[in-house]
């Protein structure tokens, strides 16, 4: 089935099936309706001419093979995928891009599932092998400023939906509810150099409130939530002013906010079997969007107040993200982000936020022994690993 280009201007309406993402919308008019879906993500208009030049060879390869939108499947998907002549990493791209363009149509849907996400390519292992996957990438100084403030002033995509209350109808946690579990999250991320796999494993009472550190409290309660209570209830809960020991601060500890100070917050980060046991005291920024996000997760989530419910769960009713959930959030809640130092790949992923972590931990002069316990290694090679790529990056000496 062919699919003539329409312009924007001839397009009936945006605001119908759509943007909504019902399946037949998708299938009479793909292009119309991923160019919406980019409305709604805000893209940058670089991002827009390169997403759009990616979708365009996806369609124009069901034109060709005459498949219906509507009977795209994995299969189909990876025979597109391992049939181009792209680089792996290009591939990479192409999958993400499709299996997100298809989780528009899928969310509203709760018994469909999204065929580009059960794609076997093999993608993260392969991705780990490609050449431009390095494993000690990091933001440098003024992206990782420009990172934080995207984390701070970023805002949730508005899409209107069919149903006053599709949330709660459709059984799925509303986009504000997600929006601030992701900004969180990634705050997170960037300012404790967590993995994937530790952060899913965060559990609300493994949150503290600096002073209850002073106290020697080793067990697993604490009265967060009590202060949660305290921080909603004052006339601005956005605000959290972090005093720093350190003589020089890093990137992560020179944001500060205009007003009062709320909570400044500690992670205990249990180890795994790959990381050590860590307490990780938190930059303002992230101690601002965590509180943020808590207080959100108190009011809607009934079991947050229970030992053990994660601090970043998959919906209102608990149950963990997976590794992979986590990468999904990162690179969604970065879309559009663009590094000054690198316009080829612009992705931002876990790993990257986690060396970019380390990274400004050696730009303060830390020693790679402190470095290597707050990033949780058991061994000194990925500490020495990163300081090398640090060091040649930056041009410093040992």
């Amino acid at each position: 089935m062919t699919h003539p280009e329409r312009s924007r201007d001839s397009l009936p309406s945006l605001t119908g099936d759509l943007l909504h993402g019902s399946l037949s919308a998708w299938a009479d008019s793909p292009k119309d309706a991923f160019e919406v879906w980019m409305d709604s993500r805000r893209l940058a208009d670089s991002s827009r001419v390169v997403y759009r030049s990616q979708w365009a060879g996806f369609i124009q390869y069901l034109d060709t093979h005459g498949v219906g939108f509507d009977r795209v499947d994995s299969t189909l998907i990876r025979t597109y995928l391992e049939g181009t002549d792209l680089k792996l990493e290009q591939r990479e791209r192409i999958h993400r891009l499709i299996e997100r363009a298809f989780n528009a149509i899928t969310s509203t849907h709760v018994a469909a599932t999204n065929p580009a996400a059960s794609a076997a390519v093999a993608r993260r292992h392969s991705w780990r092998l490609a050449e431009r996957n390095d494993d000690t990438d990091f933001l440098d100084e003024s992206d990782h400023k420009s990172a934080i403030d995207w984390i701070g002033s970023a805002q949730a995509p508005q899409v209107k939906r069919p149903s006053a209350n599709s949330g709660v109808s459709r059984g799925r946690a509303p986009r504000a509810w997600v929006f601030s579990r992701n900004r969180a999250a990634c705050a997170v991320l960037l300012s404790g150099g967590l993995k994937p796999s530790e952060l899913r494993e965060l559990a609300v009472n493994e949150v503290y409130c600096s002073s209850q550190q002073g106290q020697g409290t080793g067990s697993a309660s604490n009265d967060i939530q009590r202060r949660l209570l305290e921080v909603e209830s004052s006339e601005d809960s956005s605000s959290v002013e972090v005093t720093s020991a350190d003589v020089i601060p890093a990137v992560n500890e020179e944001y500060c906010s205009d007003s009062g100070a709320t909570l400044e917050l500690i992670l205990l980060v249990r180890g795994t079997s790959t990381t050590r046991e860590r307490r990780l005291r938190l930059p303002a920024y992230a101690s601002e969007a965590l509180t943020r996000w808590m207080i959100m997760l108190r009011a809607t989530a009934p079991g947050a107040g229970a030992d053990g419910f994660p601090l970043f769960p998959r919906g209102t009713a608990g149950g963990q993200l997976s590794v992979r959930s986590v990468e999904y959030l990162v690179e969604g809640f970065f879309e559009g982000f663009a590094r000054q130092g690198d316009a080829d790949d612009s992705r931002i992923t876990p790993q990257l936020l986690r060396n970019s972590f380390a990274a400004d931990l050696f730009a303060r002069g830390l020693p790679r022994e402190d470095v290597q316990e707050r990033m949780g290694y058991f061994l000194d090679d990925s500490a020495l690993r990163l300081h090398t790529a640090w060091r040649i990056a930056t041009g410093r000496s040992e």
